[in-house]
């Protein structure tokens, strides 16, 4: 991931924040476990908590939509979607977060 993105340029839902809040814990639990013998694995787990610092640092929480037009969505914003007579449910994110 390039890290010259300026403040306020990754849009998070609170969620996820959350999972990248609990990705870091368990990288820095799964780091403590490593021998010297794992140096490879050690400076990949380094790598993503770097990362992680990054964004969390560089974030901007974006909450639903409250109210206004059911004709436009924004970030944050959950949808449902009918295919084939199932309701499939949305929640548009931003870059970080799309999977």
């Amino acid at each position: 991931m390039a890290q010259q993105k300026t403040a306020d340029t990754f849009q998070l839902t609170p969620d996820g924040v959350a999972r990248l809040k609990a990705e870091r814990d368990r990288l820095l639990t799964a780091r403590g476990t490593k021998s010297r013998d794992e140096e490879e694995e050690i400076l990949v787990i380094n790598r993503r908590l770097s990362e992680i610092q990054f964004i969390l640092e560089h974030c901007r929480i974006i909450e639903p939509p409250r109210g206004g037009t059911r004709r436009v969505v924004k970030l944050g914003a959950t949808v449902i979607v009918d295919h084939n007579g199932k309701d499939i449910e949305f929640t548009i994110v931003g870059t970080i977060e799309a999977d």
